[in-house]
């Protein structure tokens, strides 16, 4: 190993080197280059950069969108992207009164059968999904829940043929890792000091 330094900003910041050899241990630095790109291209590499899907379905996900893109939603439809959204994976989770699944209003999304609106109607369909409610009861209390805009742009996604975004928690996330660097890991999501953009 040898000493080096390098000037940084006004500083002079020193570190060892291990010199000439390659430890299995050493961890790969990068430097990522910044520059103006298509959003096509920006979405492309980003994507790249995560080799989960945050716990989604990504066959049902595939499945889901090209049904819609066939404007084919066949009986059950909604209740599967629901399930989707919800990460309602078995039967135990699927049903009402279970935490961070609006059960209720899938099902009434199976039963209108909601078409995807026109680009001049999309907020309008956001604002009337998003704001439906609905009541968990649990032994010790009853919980009046909305349907919130994260399920209401999901619905969206998925009537659209993927043509409208999904906007959640995970994109909310991948925003300050990709566009805010420099305050990544200072904020949760949903914190209530969370930077106005």
């Amino acid at each position: 190993m040898h000493v080096s330094s390098v000037h940084l900003r006004g500083e002079t910041m020193t570190y060892c080197v291990p010199s000439a050899c390659k430890l299995s241990f050493m961890p790969q630095f990068k430097i990522v280059e910044v520059r103006e790109c298509d959003p096509v291209l920006w979405l492309a590499t980003w994507a790249a950069e995560y080799g989960g899907s945050a716990g989604f379905d990504e066959d049902e996900y595939a499945q889901l969108i090209d049904l819609a893109r066939q404007n084919s939603t066949p009986v059950g439809y909604f209740e599967r992207v629901g399930r989707w959204k919800d990460s309602a994976n078995t039967n135990g989770r699927w049903k009402p009164n279970v935490a961070s699944v609006a059960y209720v209003i899938w099902l009434q999304a199976e039963a209108e059968q909601p078409c995807c609106p026109a680009d001049e109607q999309a907020v309008s369909f956001l604002d009337g999904w998003s704001s439906r409610t609905y009541e968990d009861i649990f032994s010790a209390k009853r919980v009046n829940k909305r349907f919130g805009l994260s399920r209401a742009t999901t619905l969206l996604h998925f009537i659209s043929g993927g043509r409208f975004p999904i906007y959640d928690s995970n994109v909310i996330e991948a925003s300050v890792v990709t566009a805010k660097p420099a305050i990544r890991g200072h904020f949760k999501t949903g914190h209530r000091d969370w930077p106005k953009t």
